[in-house]
């Protein structure tokens, strides 16, 4: 990990373009609106709301209004595991099936017949608690489309959303073939929510209980939970998608707002304060309010590079910016190559919803940006991420 810097400050002027940047694209509804929060070690903060919570209503975006965080849900899922693994509940090491029988005797995609039928093979190995949160367990979801097995899931991707319980959703994953061997690639993937079923089994807990007892209460996180189909949506931003013209019209159909079960890849919702405290948390290398909340040894391989050279730069749909991975989150890595403002040794994720995070060890600096925006074929879907990233680092002055 990068060393500190004895001080740092926020450019005033780089601040007022930030401003500047999301007003113009909430007035223009490019997005409705934004939450932003800049905090560094030294006491300097920026905090503002832009636009609009929801357009038809009127009603404003304010700093204590709830979004869906999506995949930013996964960093919080996998400190939860951290925290299990410092008290000796669960090893990296450990077997999946350990806990969960039905990832047994998994098999692998390796071709397609000329009659379309997917080829397989056993796995060399069982899957580790250690695949899962770097995902290199094979399991599919995103980024892998070359790879036979993911013929499997475009046809079945929608069952995931179906499913009645965590312990439903972890059999269907088990019930498809692995997208490459064990340990063999990188692929984004519903591994997540394989250990938020572990998490379960291991603690005898729902995973909102155990969620709650290992990092939201003790992180002051009041304003974070699982979203379900049926809760309260008074302070939750409206969720757009552009139509054919671009103009931003109300997500109605989103399949995160119908979950059954607490969807630990990317259900939670949350606010820019709420998660600022976790950042907080791993900016500070674990420590809270004096004490060590999570180890520094946690927090670094959380943050480290875990990835070999030839599985890297990691990429999705976008551009990663030269990054490989830790045990929960994106890594910018020296020997990858920068393409942003992000400094190597940086640490970030985003989420599909138009929300993104990151933390800069050598800066100083914890930031988060959230906004309600689903991306579709007809959009720059990721200019938030891209330019956050940049605005949000040329904030920082060091000596």
């Amino acid at each position: 990990m990068s060393e500190q810097p004895e001080t740092s400050r926020l450019d005033p002027v780089q601040l007022s373009r930030i401003s500047e940047h999301l007003e113009a694209n909430s007035a223009a509804q490019s997005r409705a609106g934004y939450v932003v929060i800049i905090r560094n070690g030294t006491g300097g903060e920026y905090v503002k709301a832009f636009g609009m919570r929801d357009i038809s209503a009127g009603a404003p975006m304010a700093l204590d209004t709830e979004f869906r965080i999506a995949s930013l849900t996964k960093p919080v899922v996998s400190a939860a595991v951290m925290r299990l693994v410092e008290r000796g509940d669960l090893r990296l090491t450990d077997p999946v099936v350990r806990y969960l029988p039905e990832f047994a005797q998994m098999e692998v995609g390796v071709g397609l017949a000329e009659d379309g039928t997917l080829q397989t093979e056993p796995a060399k190995r069982a899957i580790t608690i250690y695949d899962l949160l770097t995902h290199t367990a094979g399991l599919g979801a995103s980024g892998q489309a070359e790879l036979p097995a993911n013929v499997v899931y475009a046809k079945r991707y929608a069952e995931f959303f179906e499913q009645e319980s965590l312990a439903d959703a972890s059999k269907w994953i088990a019930s498809l073939p692995l997208v490459f061997q064990p340990g063999e690639g990188w692929g984004y993937s519903f591994s997540l929510d394989v250990l938020g079923r572990i998490i379960e089994v291991r603690t005898g807990k729902s995973v909102e209980d155990a969620l709650e007892e290992l990092v939201l209460s003790p992180l002051g996180m009041t304003h974070t939970y699982y979203n379900r189909a049926g809760i309260d949506r008074s302070n939750l931003a409206t969720l757009y998608i552009s139509d054919a013209d671009g103009k931003l019209q109300p997500f109605e159909d989103a399949a995160i707002d119908k979950m059954r079960f607490p969807m630990s890849g990317g259900g939670l919702i949350s606010t820019a304060g709420d998660y600022m405290n976790f950042l907080e948390m791993m900016r500070r290398r674990g420590e809270v309010n004096g004490e060590q909340f999570l180890s520094q040894a946690s927090v670094e391989a959380m943050t480290r590079n875990a990835l070999p050279e030839a599985m890297g730069p990691i990429r999705l749909e976008l551009n990663m910016m030269g990054a490989g991975f830790g045990l929960g989150f994106g890594v910018v890595s020296e020997d990858r190559g920068i393409q942003s403002l992000l400094a190597p040794g940086d640490y970030f994720w985003a989420g599909a919803t138009d929300t993104f995070a990151f933390v800069s060890p050598s800066r100083d600096i914890s930031a988060v940006i959230l906004s309600q925006y689903w991306p579709n074929e007809r959009t720059r879907e990721w200019d938030t991420l891209y330019d956050f990233a940049d605005m949000a680092s040329a904030a920082v002055v060091q000596p």
